[in-house]
């Protein structure tokens, strides 16, 4: 997954609402600890134009583009 790429949601990961949401990843963020270590990596997705910087969870969407 990249910046730029097509995503959706995977069926049965989010709500049933937003499985058919289509969106391009626009940065990702990561996550430390007090440590400087990675915890979490999220892709930041613009949805549409009420949903333009949304944190999701990587390993809830699909590449589609």
């Amino acid at each position: 997954m990249r910046v730029g790429n097509l995503v959706k949601m995977k069926k049965d990961y989010f709500s049933v609402s937003e499985e058919n949401w289509v969106g391009v990843v626009i940065d990702f963020k990561t996550r430390v600890d007090n440590f400087g270590d990675p915890v979490e990596r999220y892709a930041i997705v613009r949805w549409n134009e009420k949903f333009y910087e949304e944190e999701e969870y990587i390993d809830g969407l699909v590449v589609i583009g």
